[in-house]
């Protein structure tokens, strides 16, 4: 599923896109959900940009993960999905910035996405730019993980005060067999979280790299046209 957010006269519009329409006046952010390869090529071709496919964005290496193609960032780390179900899942989520344009490439359905896409119809001005789209969406995605840590730990005390219930009764057979799947779920929604974050670390360091090397060289620029007025 394509889903394209114009931003025109200070309103964000959501539009869904079939393979051939053309992108919306104003599009800022594009979002792919469990994109079909034609609509992968399609959005490619449409942008003229290189748009990674499911096995590349799969890639575990930090050079697959994190580079700059000419003037494109292409940033993918791991979100998490379905965290209140029993079977949480984890997958790739792929950032591509370009001067005009955020397009976000996802096989799950992260709820901060939904939630972002909600709250930009009530603040447009976080996708004022690809560049405002991008670090508002970020910023979404880590609050979503710390209220995950959040739950992960009240699951905890509450899995506590059922074994530590303070009236002297022994927890039966089928209390002990919940707490170990309140275990198991808590244990894996931890490991899921951590290799969140760790992506989510590596992901802003290198953009406050890219983020300081561009400013550096806009600076020099500017100095070098000063340089040459003041010759003049």
């Amino acid at each position: 599923m394509i889903r394209a957010y114009a931003r025109t006269n200070g309103r964000v519009t959501a539009h869904e896109l079939a393979v051939g329409d053309p992108l919306p006046a104003g599009t800022i952010w594009v979002d792919l959900l469990r994109p079909e390869e034609a609509e992968r090529t399609y959005l490619a071709a449409s942008l003229a940009i290189d748009l990674p496919t499911r096995e590349e964005m799969k890639e575990i290496e930090a050079s697959s993960q994190l580079y700059l193609e000419g003037d494109i960032l292409f940033l993918t780390t791991q979100v998490i999905s379905r965290v209140e179900s029993p079977h949480p899942e984890h997958g790739e989520l792929t950032f591509v910035l370009t001067p005009r344009h955020l397009v976000t490439m996802r096989y799950g359905d992260p709820r901060s996405i939904t939630q972002f896409a909600v709250r930009i119809t009530r603040q447009p001005e976080l996708i004022a730019w690809a560049e405002d789209a991008l670090l508002n969406l970020l910023d979404a995605v880590i609050d979503r993980t710390a209220d995950v840590l959040e739950l992960i730990g009240s699951r905890i005390d509450a899995l506590s005060s059922r074994v530590f219930n303070g009236n002297g009764d022994s927890p039966d057979a089928q209390d002990l067999r919940d707490v170990m799947r309140g275990i198991g779920w808590a244990g894996d929604l931890n490991h899921k979280v951590r290799a969140s974050l760790a992506g989510l670390d590596r992901l802003v360091t290198f953009l406050t790299a890219q983020t300081t090397t561009r400013l550096t060289r806009s600076e020099e620029h500017t100095s070098e046209l000063q340089s040459h007025h003041d010759l003049v």
